[in-house]
């Protein structure tokens, strides 16, 4: 099943070779510019694993430059999650979630 890349954005590491994308299939995938045939990482956007296994489908990503490993991603379910690329395990690279919104969330910006 194809579904659609939302947002994808470059970030500071690695020499500026990399950058990261998400979309409605509940990924976010980070890339190597140099060989982008297949993703280096990847984290499925599953919140509360036990309350909802079901991924939530990405559709924009923000990034803090000063802070590269940490950046937020806007969901179709209306949800901001805030998440750690460097954390150990999978269920704690999602650092916290929002839930405010009735709709997606298709902007998210660190102040």
């Amino acid at each position: 099943m194809n579904f659609p890349t939302r947002t994808k954005t470059h970030t500071k590491i690695s020499a500026g070779t990399e950058c990261f994308s998400t979309s409605t299939d509940g990924q976010v995938l980070w890339w190597d510019i140099r060989k982008m045939g297949e993703p280096t990482e990847s984290l499925l956007l599953c919140p509360n694993v036990k309350k909802d296994p079901r991924p939530q489908g990405g559709v924009s990503l923000e990034y803090e430059p000063t802070m590269p490993t940490k950046f937020m991603v806007g969901t179709e379910q209306g949800s901001v999650l805030s998440c750690n690329r460097k954390a150990k395990s999978p269920s704690e690279k999602i650092v916290c979630s929002f839930s405010q919104h009735y709709g997606p969330v298709y902007a998210v910006q660190v102040c």
